[in-house]
């Protein structure tokens, strides 16, 4: 029999009796985290058993969450299967005891151990709960057939749990030799529970495992894994989802804008909900659609915001208006009305303007919200869009004038197939996707696994990730066997796939990946932080020879690896929980976890068993507190936003702290606390505290220090922080302390808090460190207050066999020339001695000086054999001007990052054997005075790899040596640096700015393209494959060629710059540009003498040229004031671009006119015509048209009256840029005699050349354009009237008239109704007529509700 929710009713009945029913009630805590109260008693089953549940139905409603599940009224069937499963996975996942508490038990046990003897009665209970591990396998393997045996498994858990936390006190009062009053009375308690659990196991039949260590065996070979590299989620990787993807964009795209019931609703946009389960890949089609290039360029105003299951409709107002808003700009609401500012913002940022709002995850079924939040958006542009994605179709149903719904079904089997081998067989397939011989065995296996995932990617990634761990039949054999699969589950569900992965993590991995149900949906997380929660909880075991950090990290690779984790996509080195996912460890955690993201008030209810919580409040009053203290068995207490206290500042947490002493984590960030209690330094267990961005804190009591146990402890942000207790060198224990490193410096006893991994102090403390020997990371600033070198060797920093990080700062001036000036003989000579003191160990990784005054290197980075044997991985220099030598850091054979900035005295960088042999990075800024790279000899002449080339055999094995791992050059600020050296193959990026080179180098070892085959490259005669993707040159004014480079065979080239290079003549390939196949963005910029090396290509009769000055692949063109001379060799090159999309010509004026000549006549132009979206010229006039013309070949004479009015009457010009949205003509406006303009455009700007633009020629090109929305006429001095024709333009939304002073009248016929929004700047006489209710023009535009004069 089963009762609502399809839970069985032994289970129900359970759940109902842990609490007495009397009045008011709220449902059993995991029923609560699903439903609400009243969803509960729509859902209440007719074959229910035992008591009722009494709900009141006048409680104060308020729009507060319990584990983030809003009230859903119309749950779907399939939902309430869901719910059933997951309880009964939550029965099996959550409570491995056998692994999870055991471990955590014999942990506190062995420290106790190694502090004092375990005491007698200890000693009897360690004794009785090793008869219960016995049995906890088979518990947990039946478990789920046997209620009884699931209720004494969690029974047992308890036991333990407040076993562990007992024996961990007794620990903490034997190292602080202090004695805890009813340390025996909570013996005896916890012994007859033990005691009783331990006759229940036999009355269940309970049996001993056969053999544990083979089963744990087992389970840690499930997670060894390949080394395999990880998947990008680009749209590569995107697999199944195109034809979705294409109609969802003609739908975006179509000029269909809403359906008769919006009409009615007076709304100008139209609703897309894309519905369908989680897991099914509705936000990866979504960011599709809203990353595709045209879906961009289409509307004005693109908006993502991600709902979730909290619909706050002020929270997406405000996000709407700050995605509205430019990059940086923070609007400031009104102080009279939050919400009424709000509106009228959204109303005003989006008026008259083409929007795209993606809606992500939306849950809310509420029509009154609905329509709150689409009262600004009426006003939105025609033809704007609403795309949303939910799995809840109840909250699509409820939008009035929505369009069909986009239902996203699972993957076909074939797609299915495609992305199940590259997860499970990623690293066994070739290029084309063929499995290897030996593990052809396996895909029938995995192909009856897909069924099962019900065309879900989700579900297939981390399946996938789970059978590639072990690429064995007996392994793939008993994940499809598993019992799992026989949950209840309806056609679609793919919550058993999910389930099973879980299942088949060790018990550590998965306490850890439970407990980060504390965190809400789409919560970004640090790696690091997430790794001390896991510390403090003990989760992580201690492993010989290993730092605990590491192992952590470890697990978190782990569960990353299987996709529990994934990167975020906004912010670098965080990462969230996909949904599914989410849900999944929210269940897992069911009877320990708990997460209040609003406080109810009066009928929240917390399970007993529940031994974590998290807070996303902003209130927190004595309703909450009063809750919280309820709860004594707390170990985790997180408030993840900033929390005001109200007046709780005084009594409220010393209560809390009194009540909860068994807390190891406690996360205060953000709340406005100017002190914490006294009673702090009860809670023995706290491990972990977060008091980061706490400004008004001013003081930690002295009982803070009698935290014995606690290891992280973060004070960032806190400004009015005074300094640390007098006792804080007690805190031995203490491994992160993250605060300002001038509190840090003024701790008395530093040097005894020796378990510290990280630190960052002044100067003035470096004579505590010597004893500090487990430091990771270290950070000295202010080395100048170190007064002679016996000081700086008392650091000891070469004894330091930990220490990975190393930075060291002399000074916080950032001028180098200010520190040359500064620094004496005396001081420099000091500064020498102090760095030569501070030698660190030989196996740091990352290395950091910075404003260093000395002359000389320290003599460890001099002496070739001591350099050398360093690990150093990462260096940066900075500041140190007198410097002139640097170190051999080719020496170093594992760098791999190398930073040199505002290096002044360095005049050389020397490369030796083995020539950076790992280097991948190399930045170097600001040395002003470095003239070459100094090689060994055999490089060139005078050493200097640079100068003139040595023969052709001693070139290959000598250039063939230099940076061969380089993937990224940057060099900037390097004016006297004449050349580089020849450059690897698998550089991906160059970037050179302000450096006095004359050429580009070579690749060693890459072909040149065909027609320069004759020539043997620089390095010899293998053929490499160049990775180069991005190539930036600027501000180079010696650059003569780019040559050298451009004509090797760069197939993976997609951006080339070359910004204002003063003297580049004929420095492009011959052959132009054609070859560089990938090529997407070419920018050339301001570089006036470029000249064709040869005459414009020729254009055969079928229209393709011998060779193609630019690649067909190109879709972002920019030619800016390069001169005229390359016109021809320009239009060459823009005649067959079949994929351009953006255009810009400025100071080319014999490019323009070959342009509109000749584009629309040959079939190569008419694909160019079909694909450029958006088209500006500038300076390209009439004079310079006149004078140029002569270069173009294909050009006669340019008509001066408008061209044809239809388009069978046209052969070139505007009209056939049929894909053409955006005109911009500044100082070039006589090329509007080329025809009509494009119905398709929907902004055009119109600017200068007097006397060149006449009524009738703006009135023959603006006829028509019933689609253009923007127009902008600017700098006509001469201009004395507006075309009438403004008056037809009926889509016409933003009229600007800027600086035509001798315009002073509106046309006749008024402007159109649709307009929204009219500027007059720069036109006086305008300005007065239209002046409000006075001027003679003011009925032409009192109906625009924004004018700006």
């Amino acid at each position: 029999m089963t009762g609502l929710l399809g839970l069985p009713n032994s289970m129900l009945q359970q759940l109902r009796t842990t609490r007495k029913l009397t009045g008011k009630v709220s449902p059993p805590c995991h029923i609560r985290r699903g439903y609400s109260a009243d969803t509960v008693a729509d859902h209440r089953g007719a074959n229910s058993q035992g008591p009722q549940l009494m709900l009141t139905r006048d409680e104060p409603r308020r729009p507060y969450l319990l584990w983030s599940v809003r009230a859903r009224r119309h749950r779907r069937e399939k939902e309430e299967r869901r719910e059933g499963a997951m309880a009964l996975l939550a029965k099996v996942g959550g409570a491995a005891v056998s692994v999870l508490l055991e471990k955590g038990f014999e942990r506190a046990i062995c420290e106790l151990q190694q502090i004092c003897r375990v005491p007698q009665e200890m000693q009897r209970l360690v004794t009785t709960l090793n008869l219960i591990k016995e049995v906890l396998q088979d518990a947990e393997a039946k478990q789920m057939a046997d209620e009884a045996v699931g209720h004494w498994l969690r029974e047992v858990k308890q036991v333990f749990f407040d076993a562990e936390d007992l024996v961990d006190e007794h620990t903490t009062d034997a190292a602080q030799q202090s004695t805890g009053a009813d340390g025996r009375k909570k013996i005896r308690e916890i012994h007859a529970r033990i005691d009783h659990l331990a006759r229940e196991k036999h009355m269940l039949g309970l049996q001993v495992s056969q053999s544990p260590a083979a089963v744990e065996s087992r389970r840690l070979e499930l997670t060894r894994r390949r080394q395999t590299s990880s998947l990008l989620a680009d749209e590569n990787s995107v697999i199944g989802r195109h034809a979705e993807k294409e109609e969802i964009i003609q739908f975006l795209l179509s000029s269909s804008t809403h359906t008769e019931a919006e009409t009615s609703n007076n709304r100008s946009f139209s609703v897309l909900p894309i519905v369908g389960i989680g897991g099914t890949g509705k936000t990866t089609l979504a960011r599709l659609v809203f990353n595709d290039r045209r879906v961009r360029t289409h509307f004005q105003l693109v908006i993502w915001v991600c709902i979730s299951i909290v619909f706050d409709v002020e929270r997406v107002t405000e996000e709407i208006i700050s995605g509205s808003s430019a990059p940086g700009r923070k609007e400031e609401p009104s102080q009279s009305s939050h919400w009424d500012w709000m509106q009228n913002e959204l109303r005003r940022k989006v008026e008259g303007r083409t929007l795209l709002l993606v809606l992500d995850d939306v849950w809310e079924a509420n029509p009154f919200k609905w329509e709150k939040l689409f009262e600004p958006l009426k006003f939105a542009g025609e033809g704007s869009k609403l795309l949303i994605t939910t799995r809840n179709r109840a909250a699509v149903d409820m939008i009035r004038g929505r369009m069909d719904s986009i239902l996203l079904k699972g993957l076909s089997d074939d797609h299915m197939w495609c992305l199940f081998k590259r997860y499970a067989f990623g690293g066994v397939t070739d290029a084309y996707g063929t499995i290897a011989t030996e593990y052809f065995h396996l895909e029938g296996i995995g192909r009856c696994m897909l069924p099962r995932l019900k065309g879900s990617p989700l579900a297939v990634r981390t399946v996938g990730s789970l059978l590639s761990t072990e690429l064995d039949a007996e392994h793939w054999i008993t994940v499809l066997e598993s019992k799992l699969w026989e949950l209840p589950q309806g056609p679609d569900d793919i919550f058993p796939a999910l389930s099973l992965s879980y299942q088949y993590l060790r018990g550590d991995l998965k306490n850890c990946f439970a407990y980060c149900s504390l965190f809400p949906t789409n919560h970004q997380f640090n790696k690091e932080e997430v790794v001390q929660l896991w510390m403090a909880q003990c989760f992580v075991t201690r492993e010989r020879g290993r730092r605990i950090e590491a192992t952590g990290c470890r697990y978190f690779e782990e569960l990353l690896y299987r996709s529990f984790f994934e990167p975020s996509n906004s912010k670098e080195n965080n990462y969230v929980m996909p949904d599914l996912i989410h849900q999944l460890a929210e269940y897992a955690s069911l009877d320990d976890c708990f997460r209040v993201e609003e406080y109810p008030g009066s009928s929240m209810e917390i399970s007993d068993t529940v031994r974590h919580i998290s807070l996303q409040v902003t209130e927190f009053d004595r309703g909450l507190q009063e809750e919280l203290c309820r709860h004594r068995k707390l170990r985790t207490l997180l408030f993840l936003e900033r929390c005001v206290f109200d007046d709780l500042r005084s009594y409220g947490l010393d209560e809390l702290f009194l009540k909860l002493k068994r807390l190891r984590v406690l996360r205060l960030c953000g709340c406005e606390l100017t002190e914490l209690p006294s009673s702090i330094g009860g809670l023995k267990h706290l491990r972990y505290l977060d008091l980061t961005g706490s400004y008004r804190l001013q003081k930690l009591p002295e009982t803070f220090c009698d935290l014995y146990n606690l290891q992280v402890l973060k004070l960032f942000g806190c400004n009015c922080f005074g300094a640390f207790p007098p006792r804080t060198s007690e805190l031995i224990n203490l491994r992160h302390l993250q605060a300002d490193y001038e509190l840090v410096s003024d701790i008395d006893g530093l040097r005894e808090l020796t378990g510290l991994q990280e630190l960052k102090v002044s100067g003035r403390a470096v004579g505590e460190l010597g004893r500090l020997c487990k430091l990771r990371r270290l950070e000295i600033l202010y080395l100048k207050d170190v007064h002679s070198r016996e000081e700086a060797v008392q650091a000891r920093l070469g004894s330091k066999e930990h220490l990975q990080e190393l930075s060291l700062e002399w000074s916080d001036c950032v001028d180098p020339e200010t520190l040359a000036r500064n620094a004496d003989p005396v001081n420099r000579a000091l500064q020498e001695d102090v760095l030569q003191a501070l030698h660190p160990v030989a196996t740091i990784r990352e290395l950091e000086i910075q404003r260093y005054g000395g002359v000389r290197p320290p003599l460890w980075m001099v002496d070739p054999p001591t350099w050398s044997s360093f690990c150093l991985e990462s260096i940066d220099l900075c500041g140190c001007p007198n410097w002139e030598v640097l170190p051999s850091l080719g020496l170093l054979r594992r760098l791999k990052s190398l930073q040199l900035r505002h290096m002044h005295g360095v005049r050389q960088l020397h490369l030796e054997p083995p020539f950076f042999p790992s280097l991948e990075v190399l930045h170097v800024c600001d040395l002003p005075q470095w003239e070459q790279w100094k090689g060994p000899e055999g490089a060139g002449s005078g050493n200097n790899i640079t100068g003139s080339r040595p023969p052709p055999h001693k070139q290959a094995s000598i250039s063939s040596c230099f940076f061969p791992r380089l993937r990224e050059l940057n060099i900037r600020d390097c004016p006297k640096l004449g050349e580089l050296p020849t450059l690897p193959p698998t550089l991906r990026q160059l970037n050179l700015l302000a450096v006095g080179v004359t050429h580009l180098p070579e690749l060693w070892g890459c072909r040149r393209d065909k027609g320069d085959q004759e020539e043997a490259s620089s390095s010899g005669s293998s053929s490499a494959t160049a990775a180069l993707v991005e190539i930036s040159i600027s501000r180079c004014p010696k650059l003569t060629s780019v040559m050298g480079l451009l004509r090797q065979h760069l197939t993976a080239l997609q951006k080339l710059s070359i910004w204002s290079c003063q003297e580049l003549a004929s420095g492009l390939p011959e052959k132009g540009l054609g070859h560089l196949a990938s090529l997407r963005i070419l920018y050339m910029w301001k570089c006036p003498k470029l000249t064709p090396r040869s005459r414009q290509p020729e254009e055969e009769e079928d229209g393709e040229a011998p060779s193609l000055p630019l690649p067909r692949s190109l879709e972002h063109l920019q030619i800016v004031d390069c001169g005229d001379a390359m016109g021809g060799w320009w239009w060459g090159g823009l005649q067959h671009l079949t994929s351009l999309s953006h255009l810009m010509l400025v100071g080319c004026p014999s490019t323009a006119a070959s342009f509109f000549t000749s584009v629309g006549r040959h079939r190569h132009h008419r694909r160019l015509a079909a694909t450029l979206t958006e088209l500006k010229i500038r300076d390209c006039g009439l004079a310079g048209h006149q004078q140029g013309s002569s270069h173009v070949s294909t050009s006669s004479s340019v008509p001066l009256l408008p061209g044809p009015t239809s388009p069978g009457d046209a052969t070139g010009g505007f009209w056939v840029l049929t894909s053409l949205t955006k005109l911009e003509l500044c100082r070039s406006s006589h090329l509007l005699q080329h025809g009509p303009l494009p119905w398709s455009l929907r902004s055009l700007t119109i600017a200068g050349d007097d006397n060149l633009i006449t009524d009738e020629c703006m009135s023959a090109c603006l006829r028509d354009l019933t689609s253009l929305k923007e127009l902008t006429i600017s700098r006509f001095e001469n201009l004395c009237s507006l075309t009438r024709t403004l008056s037809g333009l009926s889509a016409l939304e933003s009229l600007e008239i800027k600086f035509c002073p001798a315009v002073q009248s509106l046309p006749e016929m008024g402007l159109p109704p649709s307009l929204q929004r009219l500027v007059i700047r720069g036109c006086p006489a305008l300005a007065e007529h239209c002046r409000s209710q006075q001027g003679p023009e003011w009925s032409k535009i009192s109906h625009i509700p924004f004018v700006y004069m």
